[in-house]
């Protein structure tokens, strides 16, 4: 399975591009609706994606439905970077408005979609700060008079559906000031390997829960490559001005707190195991618990019993996003030993790694040569073994 996102460009008068819009693209033909369709964009922004390296570190305009900005999903955005984009079938209600309020003085950016009468933008006055026109669905005739109402209003105008240079001289004339459409760039489509879940099955229990049991949520997710890599990847994102390295489980929890988490984990619902990667996940969770068994065996602290666990458990990574595990253990923030020991494979977590793969793969010297090193036997390193696989439950979990 893939990630996939569109990205068009918004540009000023001078042809600078300020921001993309980013949009759903799926393999299939078929369109979700709407709140599918944004949670979508925003778990693969943030989830599959780098949120600074797809916005090229610009605006990033994300189309938001009623019910997913009244929810306040955009919490687990960057104010800084976001726009939020109102959508054209959003009924205006007074109790709409005040929670866009809401959004505005909590420091985000809002805009208002396919705006076709400046009617419809009166009660957004000093909330909205950019409208987007669809200049396909205004005549000529009334642009002129939309954009000069717009304007006096306040409000930026983005003149989006632009394809040709007249369109976009005569706009500019009119104090048209961003630009979007074909004549610019087509949008262009983004992918990147999505690594499967073993829990899906199990997300409607967090998110209905009311209890944010951090015990019970940090021993899912260690068991779950793709919760672990996405939560440490979205906590180490720009959506938290953290001038350190997150790398545990619970300092991520407990920096996010209950409702920011249960909004990503719903936005993790979008993705999908296919059975190739599935079995090499349950044979990476198998691996990491071996690796804690060898650390509990060899008595080491708690912080070297959790690298250990973790170097067993992207030690399989390459193989399920079918790169290089380089490529991998970049763009996730581990501990400096974790990654060092994956990528070189010396030292203590290392020795500790090499003895569980090559048990793994029966190769009899090696293991002989290793237990030498770690001062244990056959017999403690098979019932480590079993431990592992009774641990992990991966007979009963997929």
């Amino acid at each position: 399975m893939e990630y996939m996102i569109a990205r068009q460009p918004i540009l000023d008068a001078s042809l600078r591009v300020m921001g993309y819009e980013l949009l759903f693209r799926n393999t299939s033909r078929t369109m979700p609706e709407g709140r599918s369709a944004t949670l979508s964009v925003i778990h693969n922004t943030l989830f599959g994606f780098n949120f600074s390296k797809i916005c090229a570190n610009k605006l990033a305009f994300i189309n938001f439905t009623k019910d997913v900005l009244e929810e306040k999903f955009y919490e687990i955005l960057p104010k800084n970077q976001t726009v939020i984009e109102l959508l054209e079938d959003i009924e205006l209600t007074d109790a709409f408005v005040e929670k866009c309020r809401e959004a505005q003085k909590a420091g985000y950016q809002l805009a208002l979609d396919d705006v076709v009468s400046a009617d419809r933008c009166v009660k957004l006055k000093g909330i909205v700060s950019i409208v987007k026109i669809d200049i396909q669905q205004v005549s000529v005739e009334n642009r002129q008079a939309l954009v000069k109402q717009l304007l006096d209003w306040g409000f930026k105008v983005l003149a989006e559906k632009v394809e040709t240079r007249q369109e976009f001289t005569e706009l500019k004339k009119m104090g048209v000031t961003l630009f979007q459409g074909f004549f610019f760039q087509r949008p262009v489509i983004f992918t990147c390997k999505a690594l499967p879940s073993r829990i899906i099955s199990n997300y409607s229990l967090f998110i209905k829960s009311r209890d944010f049991n951090i015990e019970e949520l940090e021993q899912t997710i260690k068991t779950d490559p793709a919760l672990l890599i996405g939560l440490l990847k979205f906590t180490n994102s720009v959506s938290f001005d953290m001038s350190e390295k997150i790398t545990k489980i619970r300092h991520a929890l407990l920096l996010l707190g209950q409702n920011n988490f249960r909004r990503w984990l719903l936005g993790f619902q979008t993705a999908q195991a296919n059975s190739v990667s599935q079995v090499v996940i349950q044979n990476a969770v198998v691996r990491a618990h071996f690796c804690e068994e060898i650390a509990l065996m060899l008595k080491l602290d708690e912080s070297m019993t959790e690298n250990a666990y973790l170097c067993g458990l992207f030690s399989l990574m390459n193989v399920a996003f079918e790169t290089t595990l380089q490529e991998i253990v970049k763009a996730i923030p581990l501990d400096d030993l974790v990654f060092q020991t994956l990528i070189k494979g010396k030292g203590l977590l290392g020795c500790i790694l090499q003895i569980v793969i090559s048990y793994e793969f029966s190769d009899v010297s090696s293991v002989d040569d290793l237990l030498d090193k770690l001062d244990l036997d056959w017999d403690q390193l098979t019932v480590m073994y079993l431990r592992a696989i009774n641990k992990s439950q991966y007979t009963t979990d997929v």
